[in-house]
C-alpha cells in the first residue's frame, strides 16, 4: 500500500524536480573530428519562442549581470489593432560576429594566445578561432569605444565592475556564448534553459551538427539581424522579422551620456 503524499510535500519535490530538470544539460557539445577547430553560432526559432524570458533570467543568474543592463533579453513588438493585434517575440544577444567592430576599435596592443592548439592575436577584446567573441577584463582598459562601436548595443558598461589595466574606469560587459560552459562541452546557460527548445547551439562546421542541418534545411527563412551593416553574425533566426527588431522595446544597452557620444 502505497503512502500518502501531503499536498505540501508534492508541490515542494515537483518544484525540486522542476529546477534540475532546468539545470541539467539537454544535450552535450562536440565538433566535427579532423578539423582544427569548431565555429560556434546559433540559431533561434522564433516560431517556438514565446517570450517567457527563460533565457534572460538564466543569462543574470550565470553571470550576476547588473540591473539595467543585459548580456541577453527579448525584444517584444506588437502591431495591429484588436481584434487583429499580433505580439512578437525576438531574443536579442550578441552576435558574434565574423567581421566584429568591437574588435576593430579595441585600442589594446594585441597578444598572442591560444586555444585548443591554435595560436592567435587578442586584444582585450578579441575574436577566438572558433568565432566567439569575448573579452579580458583584467586587459581591459576601460575606454569604451567597443560598447559605443556595437551596431546591435549588445555591450555594456558594467556599473560596478572596474577595468583591470585602468582599474579607474568601468569595465564592460556582453554575452560570451557561455564558453566557460561550452569548453566543458556544456550549452550555454540560455540554450539549456529555454523550456520551448527555441535556441540550437553548435558547431557550424560539423555538416551533421543540428544546427548545420536546420539552416541548410530552411535556407529562406534563416536571416539574420540587419545584414547590411556588415559584421557578418553567427545568431541566425529562423521566421524573423527586422520590424521587431528595428522598432521593437528598446531593452537594448545605451551608452550613458556622461562616457561620450556614440560613434553610430
Amino acid at each position: 500500500m502505497s503512502k500518502k503524499v501531503s499536498r505540501k510535500k508534492f508541490i515542494k519535490t515537483g518544484a525540486a524536480l522542476g529546477v534540475t530538470a532546468m539545470l541539467t544539460p539537454k544535450r552535450t557539445l562536440a565538433y566535427v573530428s579532423g578539423t582544427d577547430t569548431p565555429k560556434w553560432g546559433m540559431l533561434i526559432d522564433l516560431r517556438r519562442c514565446y517570450g517567457c524570458k527563460s533565457c534572460a533570467i538564466a543569462c543574470k543568474a550565470e553571470f550576476d549581470v547588473r540591473l539595467g543592463v543585459f548580456k541577453s533579453n527579448v525584444i517584444e513588438y506588437e502591431k495591429g489593432k484588436f481584434p487583429n493585434a499580433e505580439r512578437h517575440f525576438l531574443p536579442w544577444l550578441c552576435n558574434h560576429c565574423s567581421d566584429p567592430p568591437c574588435v576593430e576599435v579595441c585600442p589594446t596592443d594585441p597578444v598572442t594566445k591560444r586555444h585548443n592548439g591554435v595560436s592567435y592575436e587578442a586584444k582585450a577584446t578579441y575574436k577566438r578561432p572558433d568565432g566567439s567573441v569575448l573579452y579580458d577584463i583584467e586587459r581591459c582598459v576601460g575606454c569604451h569605444a567597443c560598447v559605443e562601436e556595437c551596431p546591435y548595443k549588445a555591450r555594456y558598461i558594467d556599473p560596478l565592475l572596474k577595468a583591470g589595466d585602468e582599474p579607474e574606469n568601468n569595465a564592460i560587459g556582453k554575452c560570451t556564448f557561455c564558453m566557460h560552459r561550452v569548453d566543458q562541452g556544456i550549452e550555454p546557460s540560455c540554450v539549456n534553459t529555454c523550456p520551448g527548445n527555441a535556441r540550437i547551439f553548435g558547431d557550424l562546421n560539423d555538416p551533421d551538427s543540428e544546427i548545420s542541418k536546420l539552416i541548410s534545411e530552411n535556407k529562406k527563412d534563416i536571416k539574420t539581424i540587419h545584414p547590411d551593416y556588415g559584421t557578418s553574425p553567427n545568431v541566425y533566426y529562423l521566421d524573423y522579422s527586422e520590424e521587431t527588431f528595428d522598432k521593437g522595446n528598446d531593452i537594448r544597452n545605451e551608452v550613458p551620456s556622461e562616457w561620450g557620444q556614440n560613434r553610430k
